[in-house]
């Protein structure tokens, strides 16, 4: 692999997965990706784009020292059989019994008697069971707590007791002898974020096409534009007159200058009809020059499946 290609602290990112570059550079641009469970089993599922990747999956970003994991959130699941989904119950803690409810302690401010709201009512109304008077509004009492009436047994109490019930094999189990498990999400190292500072992902994903699809191309071309300015290209592929630069940051109206000028230059030589220039930020001005010239397709804030597809689609003559 020569090292005009790709540095050779970054030649390791062309053993991953594209799934796994693209992952790395959602990461590395703080955008959502989406972490949950099997309700089977408990595998984790990092979610994105279309893809999903378990925690085995994404293995050799640890193996690489690229990223860690970190405990995002736990779940509790069937101690018995593994599974996600539970359904929760409240007991009465002296019978047992599900038929309870959390009922307020009410007092009437005629007579100052107190009882459960439960007791007040009759046949749709409010009527106090002391004196007999009816509660038109919420002015006639107030409210003093609550708690919970289990209508089995009668018995009053303040915190029932909670069972859980698996919804695939029905084993009841208290919350603490539940299975409570980490889910994990990942986060960047800093030696993958120092190769992800300078793109190599991205010319990583692209090598790793070009040799696999056996394509004729250079890296770090010098090509002379019409003008007799020489130029370096990163990736040049003749055979469809296709430059592609990487470049991390066009943080000046400068920068998006040359590349526009490069472009023209190159494209009145004859050596490229397009140059794809990949960049993870640019500025408004820059965004807005390079856009404008049709012999530029700009490829802005994306992941490096993006770069592949675009260079695929054109080597198969899909111009689109």
């Amino acid at each position: 692999m020569s090292e005009r290609c790709i540095p050779e602290e970054a030649r390791e990112l062309v053993q991953l997965d594209e799934r796994l570059l693209d992952l790395l550079a959602l990461l590395y641009e703080g955008k959502r990706i989406n972490v949950s469970t099997e309700v089977e089993r408990h595998v984790i599922i990092f979610e994105f784009n279309g893809v999903k990747l378990t925690l085995d999956d994404v293995k050799p970003l640890e193996e690489m020292a690229l990223a860690s994991r970190k405990v995002v959130d736990r779940v509790l699941r069937c101690p018995k059989c593994d599974y996600r989904e539970l359904e929760v119950k409240l007991l009465c803690p002296n019978c047992g019994s599900t038929n309870i409810e959390k009922v307020r302690i009410i007092q009437h401010r005629i007579c100052g008697y107190i009882d459960l709201e439960i007791n007040f009512r009759r046949d749709g109304q409010m009527v106090c069971p002391h004196c007999h008077s009816p509660i038109l509004s919420e002015n006639d009492y107030r409210v003093l707590g609550t708690l919970y009436y289990c209508y089995n047994c009668r018995t009053r109490f303040h915190e029932p007791d909670v069972i859980l019930v698996c919804r695939r094999c029905g084993t009841r189990f208290r919350p603490a002898e539940g299975a409570y498990k980490p889910v994990y999400g990942l986060e960047l190292t800093e030696k993958a974020r120092r190769l992800l500072h300078d793109a190599h992902d991205f010319r990583a994903a692209l090598y790793k096409l070009l040799e696999e699809k056996h394509v004729d191309y250079q890296c770090s071309a010098n090509l002379t534009g019409r003008s007799g300015v020489t130029y370096e290209v990163d990736f040049y592929i003749p055979s469809v007159k296709l430059g592609i630069d990487i470049e991390p940051r066009i943080a000046s109206h400068n920068d998006a200058i040359y590349f526009a000028l490069k472009a023209r230059d190159l494209h009145m030589a004859g050596h490229i009809d397009r140059l794809v220039v990949v960049t993870r930020e640019a500025t408004k001005e820059s965004i807005s020059i390079l856009t404008s010239n049709p012999n530029i397709t700009l490829l802005l804030g994306e992941v490096p499946s993006r770069l592949t597809k675009l260079v695929l689609d054109l080597l198969t003559g899909n111009r689109r």
